[in-house]
């Protein structure tokens, strides 16, 4: 009886660690060095949105910590790593290029 029950035991956690493990790959393939006209629309859509998302979320990370004994050139630079990091630099620029188009025509709608 009791070694059903480790058995039992020993079967869930594999399975659960299994989860993870495929999770934890799943999130490594995400962001891989491929050029940018081997994305589909869709991959760049997503992945755009996952990146304000991440972003986002970073930022509010990074602004709720005390930053009384930082200097301002640090902190300037810790909010760029945010934007500028390796796997996001395509999707900022995706976002930069959107932000730019939509002041470009709230500009020309005004004058």
């Amino acid at each position: 009886m009791d070694t059903n029950i480790n058995k039992y035991i020993e079967e869930k956690v594999e399975s659960e660690i299994n989860k993870v493990i495929n999770v934890i790959n799943y999130d490594k393939k995400e962001y891989n060095n491929k050029m940018i006209y081997e994305y589909s629309i869709n991959e760049l859509y997503e992945n755009t949105i996952n990146t304000i998302i991440n972003m986002i979320h970073d930022i509010s990370d990074f602004l709720s910590i005390n930053h009384t004994n930082i200097s301002s050139e640090e902190y300037r630079n810790n909010i760029f790593k945010i934007f500028f990091s390796t796997e996001r630099k395509l999707y900022t620029g995706i976002i930069l290029i959107i932000l730019s188009f939509i002041l470009y025509f709230i500009d020309g709608v005004s004058s």
